[in-house]
């Protein structure tokens, strides 16, 4: 009994949804019948056209039926059964008017709810594809002709740039970006890892036009952390790297009411990524302003950094590079002051880098490329000449920096007219401290010395600076031959 009295209540349910459903397809097809009103002729009026994407326009007025036929430059182009349409157009000056039609029913349901379906989709109709033809439809007044110059709005399409980005005292992060539209809304992507989210700074937006700093031709766009939550979006945070992007939206101008449509937006490209890395301010922002060399193996540093009362310590780096491409690097000192001084180079160039450090944090390395041009590390210019029977006297020029010079004498042997068949030995080596200015050497023969052949002596000479807990710097080698006889 109780089972009978449930499915009792389960028919009367799918009874009663049997005659909702019927309910619906009964207003459906009575709809068409509205039409029959004696206004529905009456000229229709366009109240809005706007642009709702390159080449696309949307189209709405107001009449008194539900059939209307859309014409562009006076030919037809879609007929619909809503007070709506989109239309296809070209750059260039337009005409557009709507004109109220009237089908005249048959015995055909079938074409009465084929009519209301196609609302359902955008409101299109082929009529000719539902049978009917001009005789079976009557046609009203027009609407007035609504000319138009449309060129479609430059955001649509183009390519937005993120510039530069920066920090501010709050550790928010700044994003400049290219705007030549002048935007209503700029849509920022903020990506880490694979994760991606977006926030819309819109300008007609109270609390948000707080964030946006307008230039001629570029916006500066404040990430306020409190902001960017609301959105549901990722908040940059200190020490991380992202990727910033931008997208331009606008709102289009209704060439009928002359007045921007709030709830449609216009889109550009998404921006290239931008990657960056926010840091706290004390870590960027260091410029060197002086590298040069300052002696003969000497280069100075010097660099402007607002360290916002840290009293940070800065930390003198030099890097090993293969090309361009750096392999190494080594730290050669660290000061509390702006400049630095770095020693005993030789001739080359080098890259150094200035890095703030404070409580074992370190912010952005800031490199210079230098090339040392020391006098010293050239070869003495050594002048040779017989000064006795065994003497030779050696004489040459010491430049700043040179600590001593050290002296090699070979003696040859073999046919004396053969000079490029002797061979050479080593017989003796001096070295000899330098003093700046003018020096000479004298080096006397050990050997009694043939008049009749004679001996060929060779002078190598080169200079040698001596830095405190690293190898010798040495100097180009230059050798001079004498014949003593």
């Amino acid at each position: 009994m109780l089972l009978n009295l449930k499915k009792v209540v389960l028919n009367m349910k799918r009874t009663f949804f049997l005659l909702a459903i019927v309910l619906c397809l009964s207003f459906l097809i009575v709809v068409p019948a509205c039409a029959d009103d004696d206004n529905w002729s009456e000229k229709p009026v366009i109240t809005s056209i706007y642009e709702i994407g390159s080449g696309k326009l949307f189209i709405e007025w107001e009449g008194q039926t539900n059939l209307y036929r859309v014409y562009l430059d006076d030919k037809p182009v879609k007929d619909v059964n809503i007070d709506n349409a989109t239309l296809d157009v070209k750059p260039g000056s337009h005409k557009i008017k709507i004109q109220p039609i009237k089908y005249i029913p048959k015995d055909d349901a079938d074409t009465q709810i084929s009519l209301n379906i196609a609302n359902l989709v955008d409101g299109s109709i082929d009529l000719s594809a539902l049978g009917i033809e001009a005789k079976d439809l009557q046609f009203g007044t027009y609407s007035e002709t609504f000319k138009l110059d449309y060129n479609s709005n430059g955001v649509i399409g183009a390519t937005p740039k993120v510039i530069d980005a920066a920090i501010d005292d709050d550790s928010r992060v700044l994003l400049e970006i290219q705007d030549n539209f002048d935007a209503d809304i700029y849509r920022v992507f903020i990506k880490s890892g694979k994760d991606k989210t977006s926030a819309d700074f819109d300008v007609e937006d109270v609390e948000a036009s707080e964030y946006i700093q307008k230039g001629p031709s570029s916006v500066t766009l404040i990430l306020d952390q409190a902001f960017l939550e609301k959105f549901g979006c990722m908040r940059p945070l200190l020490d991380n790297k992202y990727e910033f992007s931008v997208m331009l939206r606008e709102r289009p101008r209704d060439y009928v009411k002359n007045e921007k449509v709030v709830d449609t937006l216009l889109d550009s490209k998404e921006s290239k990524p931008y990657e960056y890395m926010p840091m706290a301010k004390w870590k960027s922002g260091l410029n060197i302003e002086v590298s040069t060399q300052a002696g003969q193996g000497t280069v100075l540093l010097k660099w402007d950094h607002d360290d916002y009362g840290k009293g940070v310590e800065y930390q003198i780096l030099e890097y090993d590079k293969l090309l361009v491409v750096k392999t190494s690097e080594k730290e050669i000192g660290r000061t509390k002051e702006k400049e630095f001084e770095i020693n005993d180079l030789v001739n080359g160039k080098y890259t150094f880098a200035v890095v703030p450090v404070y409580d074992k944090e370190k912010g952005e390395a800031v490199t210079v490329d230098v090339e040392v041009t020391a006098d010293w590390v050239q070869a003495p210019e050594l002048n040779c000449n017989i000064s006795g029977e065994k003497d030779v006297k050696l004489t040459w020029m010491s430049p700043d920096k040179v600590d001593s010079y050290h002296i090699t004498v070979s003696a040859g042997s073999g046919n004396l007219l053969r000079f490029i068949n002797l061979d050479y030995k080593k017989i003796a080596e001096f070295d000899v401290p330098a003093t700046p200015g003018s020096m000479e050497f004298t080096y006397t023969y050990p050997d009694v010395v043939d008049p009749e052949t004679g001996v060929k002596l060779k002078f190598e000479i080169y200079g040698v600076h001596h830095v405190a807990g690293k190898e010798d710097q040495k100097s180009s080698t230059s050798n001079q031959s004498i014949v003593l006889k």
